[in-house]
């Protein structure tokens, strides 16, 4: 039986993750902030991250990072969706269904906005390998875009995107290969997924144990 105090002192060693060692497996998860401007970093991260890298945490993860504009998140003020005064962008999703009755529907994506956004991702992680970042972690959890594909609650399509599991991984997994493609072997990639909708016909437990074994036959970390 392993005792609370060896499971502590394992907490402590280091951590092999691909071409990358961590000190400790402590690790300071993603939090946005809400502080960007026009999508740049500035002081309030300088000083936030900074503050977190002298934790003693091994592995800082900074906040959620849109590959392109309209994949921003807005401000948590309010508690709905920006107001076209407000300067409100077009969202898209695999299916043309929207959060509720008070909520904009997106934009069903088409074959060009599915390879922009593919393309972006890409783009991302060699910008994120050019300013030496050790780790990339992919979202598809908490109902954005590539979660969104993987659920058969908001993907409705009929092409060869949706309709089965099989065809809702494509996408994620398209993404996943361009971004694998774009980041050095030598350099640990990851994504974070929903393990569960908790909601009936939503992904399930055992489907996302298939999703994340084909994330790791493309070579994934």
């Amino acid at each position: 039986m392993v005792t609370m105090m060896q499971r502590s002192r394992c907490l402590f060693e280091p951590l092999n993750l691909g071409g990358l060692t961590l000190a400790n497996r402590i690790a300071v998860s993603p939090m946005c902030q809400y502080s960007g401007e026009d999508g740049a970093a500035n002081d309030w991260h300088l000083q936030g991250l900074g503050s977190l890298s002298l934790s003693g945490a091994a592995l800082v993860i900074v906040e959620q990072t849109a590959v392109e504009p309209a994949g921003g998140i807005s401000p948590w003020e309010g508690g709905g969706p920006l107001a076209p005064d407000a300067g409100a962008w077009a969202t898209v999703a695999p299916s043309a269904i929207s959060f509720d009755d008070h909520w904009p529907a997106p934009q069903a994506l088409d074959e060009a906005g599915l390879a922009r956004i593919r393309d972006a991702h890409a783009n991302a992680a060699r910008r994120a390998d050019r300013l030496g970042f050790d780790l990339v972690e992919l979202l598809a959890a908490d109902g954005f875009l590539l979660h969104s594909f993987l659920s058969p609650i908001a993907n409705r399509r009929t092409d060869s995107y949706g309709g089965s599991l099989a065809n809702g991984m494509r996408y994620p997994l398209e993404v996943a290969a361009a971004t694998r493609e774009a980041w050095p072997r030598r350099k640990p990639l990851g994504m974070r997924i929903t393990r569960c909708d908790w909601v009936d016909g939503g992904i399930t437990t055992d489907e996302a144990g298939i999703f994340a074994s084909e994330l790791c036959a493309i070579g994934w970390v």
